[in-house]
């Protein structure tokens, strides 16, 4: 797959005139505009594919990631696919696509790990700065991407080793709540209530409680 030689380098620097504008590392698209490029993993190494469309009107922002694991190529594509139909003239608020996290499993085929340091991407979050390779990805992307986001969607699929139905899974409860709401559940014997373990999507979501008690 040629994904990740699509990328041009279509950056720029923000001029900071406008009133809606997104900046990522290098890349930076103003009200109206959609930018594609790359930013570097803290550390180092490898670097991650991005879209950046910039709503002509302002709103808040949805991030949208795929490629956690490498060989799960369905949600890669879906994300290249929506990126390519998402008209910034016609939004309201902005859209960080990271089309691919774990760029050198996508491109060898590796099954649920990053290569290089043998780990689940999906449990290294929210990753360390100076660490292995996969929690330096976990770092950048809770730091540089999940941190500008209002909404976040973690794609994933079945690969050749897997038949999954389609589901959505979603954050119910904020920190305090959800854990009340998990001591009900296991007091109504409605099974076992489990948050984060190490994911991109459950960071995401104990980012945005720690901002929310602030």
């Amino acid at each position: 797959m040629s994904a990740l030689n699509s990328y041009s380098a279509h950056q720029k620097i923000c001029s900071g005139g406008g009133r809606n504008m997104l900046e990522i590392g290098m890349i930076c698209a103003e009200a109206g505009e959609k930018k594609t490029g790359w930013l570097e993993i803290e550390g180092g190494g490898q670097k991650l594919p991005l879209t950046l469309i910039c709503g002509a009107k302002e709103g808040p922002t949805m991030m949208i990631s795929a490629g956690v694991h490498g060989a799960e190529y369905i949600g890669v594509q879906a994300l290249s696919e929506l990126s390519r139909e998402l008209d910034p003239k016609d939004t309201a608020g902005n859209v960080i696509c990271l089309h691919v996290a774990n760029p050198s499993a996508f491109r060898d085929y590796v099954r649920f790990f990053v290569p290089e340091d043998g780990k689940n991407l999906n449990r290294e979050f929210p990753g360390k700065k100076d660490g292995t390779l996969s929690e330096r990805i976990a770092w950048t992307i809770t730091e540089k991407l999940q941190s500008k986001a209002d909404y976040y969607i973690d794609l994933h699929a079945g690969d050749t080793s897997e038949e999954v139905m389609p589901f959505v899974y979603y954050n119910v409860a904020y920190a305090g709540d959800r854990n009340d709401l998990c001591r009900s559940r296991r007091k109504d014997r409605q099974g076992v209530c489990e948050h984060g373990n190490g994911s991109g999507y459950g960071s995401a979501c104990q980012l945005h409680s720690d901002h929310r008690r602030v």
